[in-house]
């Protein structure tokens, strides 16, 4: 959607429901679900830092899309997954 945030609220709820419910800890999140992992992370982790969570964006297209998963320069192999960045003061 144009807006995860908002969209999404209710889902960001039921994830912290289940948490406590579970009594989920010292356990490991990972999302690939756009701009809006950035938001669950931070969402999750206010909300339990006894847990690990971790956004790995388009990682899993490949395995998860197939060939649609070939969607970023780094998975088709671009020269661009080859550029070194220099850090300096």
């Amino acid at each position: 959607g144009k807006n995860a945030w908002v969209e999404n609220t209710n889902l960001t709820h039921e994830i912290k429901s289940f948490i406590d419910q579970e009594n989920v800890k010292n356990s490991l999140f990972l999302f690939c679900a756009g701009p809006f992992g950035n938001i669950l992370t931070h969402q999750l982790f206010e909300h339990c830092e006894n847990n690990t969570y971790i956004d790995i964006g388009s990682t899993l297209n490949p395995l998860l899309l197939e060939e649609n998963g070939l969607n970023r320069g780094y998975l088709r192999g671009e020269s661009s997954r080859k550029k070194i960045c220099i850090w300096s003061s």
